[in-house]
């Protein structure tokens, strides 16, 4: 078991069907068209999630072998969670120095965030969510790692992450958040990483 889960709380193995239900739920909260209950297909599943992520997720769902894994973060892995990969230093990139959380957050915090950076980061989404937090639970995080001692990236739930991050460096006691987290190859989750920032990018979407 990779270091990252042995140091988590409540690790429990979990189906791929799971994480695209909870996915697609999140997604449904803009769009809220899509009855999933009225199917226990994981092929249509998967089908409904790409429709409603603009294709963002499909890599995900290859036939390569993916184990997913339910984890409680620790405040200190949430610190140092990588946000989504971006390139050029668009986006959340360029919120962040070291690709983690807590440096994204520092940024806002400082109120020096780059113009660059509002085309994939909604600062009005994570400021409010920061202020809910902890009042309000916060959704699942997914996340996705190779398997080495990198910290996980995230794939979605970057403003609910960084809206954590942002609230305890005001202060605030960290309660505890959960995140579904994909042991993928090396090669697949840079290609996750990748696309879907690149699409959501092309069609105007956050993460």
């Amino acid at each position: 078991m990779l270091p990252f889960l042995q140091s988590s709380g409540i690790v429990e193995e979990v189906s791929r069907k799971e994480v695209l239900r909870h996915w697609i739920r999140l997604e449904a909260c803009e769009e809220p068209e899509q009855n999933i209950a009225e199917t226990d297909d994981e092929r249509d599943l998967l089908e409904i999630l790409v429709d409603q992520a603009d294709g963002a997720s499909h890599h995900l769902w290859n036939p390569e072998p993916v184990a997913w894994y339910r984890c409680r973060l620790s405040e200190s892995q949430l610190r140092n969670l990588r946000v989504i990969e971006s390139p050029d230093g668009i986006g959340w990139d360029a919120l962040t120095e070291d690709e983690s959380v807590i440096s994204a957050a520092q940024t806002i915090a400082q109120e020096t965030v780059p113009p660059k950076a509002t085309a994939a980061v909604d600062l009005t989404k994570v400021r409010e969510k920061a202020r809910e937090y902890p009042t309000n639970s916060v959704e699942r995080i997914i996340l996705v790692t190779p398997q080495t001692l990198a910290s996980p990236r995230i794939v979605d739930g970057n403003h609910r992450a960084t809206a954590v991050a942002l609230s305890l460096l005001s202060g605030v006691r960290y309660d505890p958040v959960e995140a579904y987290l994909g042991i993928a190859p090396r090669s697949q989750c840079n290609i996750i990483s990748h696309l879907r920032w690149k699409i959501r990018y092309i069609f105007g979407g956050q993460m």
